[in-house]
C-alpha cells in the first residue's frame, strides 16, 4: 500500500502521506527550490493545495485497487 503520493506542476510540488505520521506538504518550487517552507496550511495557497490534492486522488483511484 502506498504511504505517500506526490504530484508536481511547473511551479508547485504537493505530497500527501497516510498513516499515523501522515500529513501533507506543499512547496513553491520557484520561490523555494530547497523546499524549506511548507505551504500546505497557508490559507493563501488553499486553492493550489485543493487542486493538487484532487490530482493525487485521481492518481490513487486509477492505480490503487
Amino acid at each position: 500500500k502506498l504511504k505517500g503520493i506526490a504530484v508536481r506542476t511547473d511551479k508547485f510540488r504537493y505530497a500527501t502521506f497516510a498513516g499515523e505520521d501522515g500529513g501533507e506538504m506543499l512547496f513553491d518550487e520557484t520561490a523555494d527550490p530547497h523546499e524549506q517552507r511548507n505551504l500546505a496550511a497557508d490559507p493563501a495557497f488553499a486553492t493550489v493545495r485543493s487542486d493538487l490534492s484532487r490530482l493525487v486522488e485521481e492518481f490513487r483511484a486509477a492505480t490503487v485497487k
